[in-house]
């Protein structure tokens, strides 16, 4: 509707970026089928992804785990056996909630997941309420930007939505910490409640402190340690 298809270069290989500081713009150069091409910018965002650096934890007894130990990142995870194993996923960012997904989707018996602060995750059915409302759904009453313009009745209480949502499947101990938005921010998975309702899926707040042949050791809040089968 605003022209964003006509300003994607899609198939693109970046040559080289020059910017001048004399110079309001910033020049790209670019090749694309065969030829080159330029456009001026008055910014440049890098986002290729291989800047970044991720954090990449070395726990004590990963040689005596038994089972694969992989950083959960990209497609790391892709090519694992799940199927009848027992999982145990450290965190829950986007990347956790992938990784829980794609085991428990690849037949895994089931997944722990050891996290130090709970963050909401949400259904695909509240994204859905959410773009019906322009954005709506996810602003709290009283907040200018909740309005009944957005076609979302005042009737609507998100929070009781949300709290439906753990408390049908089963999931209340994985309510998140905080529900402001701050923090790590929530993501969206039909299969984490899905999991919970089944049994197959559970979440744990502590810290990981090191792997032990075929379990995962804890440390809980309350300082005690806790101890995990798992395979993977």
């Amino acid at each position: 509707e605003v022209g964003i298809a006509e300003r994607i270069r899609c198939g693109a290989e970046v040559v080289k970026v020059v910017d001048r500081p004399a110079e309001p713009r910033v020049r790209v150069v670019y090749r694309q089928a065969a030829a080159t091409h330029e456009l001026s910018a008055g910014h440049v965002i890098f986002c290729t992804g291989s800047l970044q650096r991720p954090f990449n934890p070395k726990l004590p007894g990963e040689e005596a785990f038994g089972g694969p130990v992989v950083l959960g990142l990209g497609s790391e995870a892709n090519s694992l056996r799940f199927a009848g194993k027992r999982v145990c996923v450290l965190g829950m960012g986007a990347f956790a909630i992938e990784n829980a997904r794609l085991a428990l989707l690849s037949g895994a018996a089931h997944v722990d997941m050891i996290v130090r602060n709970r963050v909401p995750v949400t259904s695909r059915f509240t994204r859905i309420l959410n773009i019906l409302s322009a954005g709506g759904f996810f602003h709290e009453r009283g907040d200018p930007a909740y309005s009944p313009r957005f076609g979302l009745p005042e009737t609507i209480d998100r929070n009781a939505l949300h709290h439906q949502q753990y408390a049908k499947t089963g999931a209340l101990d994985a309510r998140p910490d905080r529900t402001d938005r701050g923090g790590t921010p929530g993501t969206t998975s039909d299969i984490f409640f899905l999991g919970h309702a089944l049994g197959r899926l559970a979440i744990h707040r502590g810290i990981a402190e090191s792997l032990e042949p075929g379990q995962v050791v804890a440390r809980a809040r309350d300082g005690s340690l806790q101890r995990f089968a798992a395979d993977i």
